[in-house]
């Protein structure tokens, strides 16, 4: 029998994940599109008019499969099957999916990559015919839902922290439920690991940042988006067949889940990861393929950075580094997530461009300090350009390699240096064309100072870990704030009141 090739995708993220900035609800909605593989590869199995079916593939929200039928009538009837199970199932009817079959190709040489270009461009056209919601049918509703505000209000739930009573669509009834049943489950199923600890993992943002005790930073969280920097291309070169593409599946996931399980071992019991001793400040929003977005305390948000990127340094398939790049920003646990997740994959976005350099390919990152939550009323690149040496936002991205140097050095001169100072030192280096002789002049106090108080090497490691001497003064004005508690090792109070 012939074998064809079925792929679908949950689409329209922002309608079923990040609509809400609830996190129990966010959880709920990126938790069952991860687990829609799974179903999906349960249907098949009991499909009778298909067989051999092979998981070549699972991601966040897509899977690729393979199968033998008896002609193209019966694997679109699979297709078909798939798609019905998915509008019908209670919990995964509320998302837009798209599901397509091709026939597999019978070409010697590249034949496997031009089927899996052609299933793609099918889920991209059939992604554009369809709604961008799911709206359900829900006769009788007289209101739209408190949470998302479009579908109807057909079910009513407890609101967070104020217990109150509120009406909501059965979305988010569903994804709600979802989020705070499998919160723990996720980190042990992924794992493969049963964690001894009772503790949970955090219920809301505000469980993430709030501590009184950090100062500034209270109240504060950081969001880490990560995700592979040309993986396509690796796999257009590498995975010729649906083997090899079944092996750099696995490969990644393996690579992934022992990041996960260090992390979660790196940080189990610590109480600088815990609010009020009993929930772990952490929250995983996006997990599969090769994307991934978390959310910590701000004060844990440039060690967590440094920790991804080490340990994803050794990553290879066929003999080729995986590259990552890293959106990092930090924000208010107030603000709108569904924003700052744009926001860092945008910052991803910037970093692979720089890593992607031919001459030298490298993991890279790209961070944001938000101090409101409006970003800027001008775009994204003049907002960053106006905060960079002469306009030069790319001198800004980090390599991965030199993130815990750039963290160790301004520690080290965080506590030698005037802050005023360095603030003044920024403005001048910000200003297009550099302002000249009083740019250089406050640089020079500054070196002086350093040396003085015996910190002059940390500011030549700044700068050797920076991608220009300039870059090297804005990291350090930057991060002042946010890199007093790097060390994993360490844990302070009232450092940054002390400043």
């Amino acid at each position: 029998m012939p074998n064809y090739l079925l792929r679908f995708e949950g689409v329209n993220l922002d309608s079923f994940v990040f609509d809400t900035d609830r996190l129990p609800t966010i959880r709920g909605g990126s938790l069952l599109l991860l687990r829609a593989v799974g179903e999906v590869e349960t249907w098949l199995r009991d499909e009778g008019s298909i067989s051999g079916l092979e998981t070549v593939s699972r991601g966040a929200s897509a899977g690729l499969f393979r199968f033998a039928a008896a002609d193209a009538g019966a694997a679109e009837s699979a297709r078909a099957l798939v798609e019905h199970r998915l509008g019908e199932d209670p919990r995964l009817c509320h998302a837009t999916f798209v599901v397509d079959v091709v026939l597999e190709s019978s070409e010697a040489v590249d034949g496997f990559r031009l089927d899996a270009e052609r299933l793609l461009a099918k889920n991209r056209f059939r992604q554009m015919r369809a709604p961008s919601v799911a709206m359900p049918v829900a006769p009788g509703a007289k209101e739209p839902c408190a949470v998302d505000r479009i579908r109807p209000a057909v079910a009513t739930q407890a609101a967070p922290r104020s217990g109150d009573q509120e009406k909501v669509s059965a979305s988010v009834a569903v994804r709600t439920r979802e989020g705070r049943k499998a919160k723990q489950e996720f980190y042990d199923i992924e794992t493969g690991k049963v964690w001894s600890h009772p503790r949970p993992f955090a219920f809301d943002f505000h469980q993430i940042a709030d501590d009184p005790k950090r100062g500034s930073l209270h109240g504060k969280m950081a969001v880490l988006h990560l995700d592979g920097n040309s993986f396509g291309a690796i796999q257009r070169q590498e995975c010729t067949t649906w083997e090899l593409q079944k092996e750099f599946d696995q490969a990644l996931r393996g690579y992934r889940r022992e990041l996960l399980k260090d992390l979660l071992t790196e940080i189990d019991g610590r109480s600088d990861w815990l609010w009020k001793d009993t929930t772990y400040r952490f929250e995983t929003l996006l997990w599969g393929g090769d994307e991934m977005i978390w959310v910590v305390p701000a004060w844990h948000g440039w060690w967590l950075l440094s920790f991804a990127l080490e340990r994803m340094a050794g990553w290879k398939f066929k003999g080729e580094p995986l590259h990552h790049a890293a959106g990092l920003v930090f924000c208010h646990a107030k603000a709108p997530i569904r924003r700052i997740t744009k926001l860092a994959e945008a910052l991803t976005g910037l970093a692979k461009a720089v890593g992607k350099a031919r001459d030298n390919p490298r993991s890279t990152a790209a961070y944001q300090v938000l101090e409101s939550f409006d970003l800027a009323p001008e775009s994204f690149a003049a907002f960053r350009a106006k905060r960079s040496p002469a306009g030069a936002a790319e001198q800004l991205i980090v390599d991965g390699g030199n993130a815990r140097q750039l963290a160790e050095s301004i520690q080290t001169l965080g506590s030698a240096l005037p802050r005023g100072k360095v603030y003044r030192a920024v403005a001048e280096l910000a200003k297009e064309p550099p302002g000249g002789r009083a740019e250089i002049a406050e640089i020079e106090i500054l070196r002086g100072i350093a040396k003085a108080n015996g910190v002059e090497t940390a500011l030549a490691e700044l700068e050797q870990a920076s991608a220009s001497p300039a870059a090297a003064w804005f990291h350090l004005a930057e991060l002042w704030d946010y890199l007093v508690d790097f060390s994993p090792e360490t844990e302070t109070e009232g450092n940054h009141a002390a400043r």
